[in-house]
């Protein structure tokens, strides 16, 4: 075929024929690596007396089932039609080979819905021009057989996550003292004022951990990450560093700052591995001897 007789032009994106030859074409590409396309269209509606309340669409690929669309009538959002339908779409796909559910959604839309729905935050790609489009990246591993695959996932503090702060240095507080904090943080704002949030760290159902978040000063903020103890050394912490730093990026923060005891190597060597420098000594409150880490995301 010569060069010159090959030219570009518009299609209808719809048509039968073209589907079936790009369907061949990855089918047949993908075969030649061993792996197998799976693309398949797949979509639940929620409907009430025949009429339409909301749906959720997409298709699968190779070994994972993406979320196009999700979207709930206006005049029944808040109702928990958005949590059936995903709900309908984990079930539908569990056990059936397929690793994770993805999605990408705006921060206009509904970050903190699939956050809240145990969805992992890898990536968000900022929008200087429009920050509301800035597009955020989710994934949520679904079950490959009877059991649901373990996967951390950051989402913010509950009541029912309260009993688990024993074995942190939460432990310890007053019971009352634990009911303000929850409040702070479902109301981000510390008693100061200042923007504030506690996230519980989930592998599973399972909290393993708890992280703060408190902005010390303009886009400076604090960190404070506690594995609970029978889930320590078992590289939790560095698997909740990705997604609290896109939470810190989320928030506008820009600068990580943390302390660290003097005599905690295991910490010590985390933050050096994360990629932490070392700006300083300090003494806490009660007099204990820390290191003073900043990293700039």
């Amino acid at each position: 075929m010569k060069e010159e007789n090959i030219r570009i032009e518009s299609v209808d994106p719809y048509a039968e024929a073209l589907g079936e030859w790009i369907d061949a074409a990855f089918d047949g590409f993908a075969g030649q690596h061993g792996v197998t396309c799976h693309y398949t269209p797949f979509a639940f509606a929620a409907k009430q007396d025949g009429t339409l309340l909301g749906v959720i669409k997409g298709h699968t690929m190779y070994r994972e089932a993406h979320i196009s669309e999700l979207i709930v009538a206006e005049e029944h959002r808040g109702k928990g039609i958005g949590t059936r339908l995903l709900a309908a779409a984990e079930a539908f796909f569990a056990g059936k080979g397929f690793d994770n559910l993805n999605l990408t959604t705006y921060r206009f839309q509904a970050p903190e819905f699939y956050r809240k729905h145990g969805f992992t935050l890898e990536f968000i790609r900022e929008n200087r021009e429009c920050p509301a489009l800035a597009k955020y990246f989710f994934v949520k591993e679904i079950a490959s057989g009877a059991k649901m695959k373990k996967g951390l996932t950051v989402t913010p503090l509950t009541e029912e996550d309260l009993p688990c702060l024993s074995g942190t240095a939460y432990g310890d507080m007053p019971p009352e003292a634990k009911l303000k904090m929850l409040a702070e943080s479902q109301n981000q704002r510390h008693g100061d004022g200042r923007y504030f949030e506690v996230f519980t760290l989930k592998d599973g159902d399972l909290a393993v951990g708890f992280a703060s978040l408190y902005e010390r000063e303009k886009g400076v903020a604090s960190v404070g990450l506690d594995i609970r103890e029978p889930f320590r050394r078992k590289g939790y912490a560095t698997r909740a560093a990705a997604p609290l730093a896109a939470l810190l990026t989320e928030k506008g923060l820009s600068v990580i700052r943390t302390h660290v005891r003097t005599d905690n190597e295991a910490s010590l060597r985390l933050h050096e591995k994360l990629g932490f420098i070392r700006m300083g000594q300090d003494k806490t409150d009660r007099g204990t001897e820390v290191f003073v880490f900043e990293k700039r995301l």
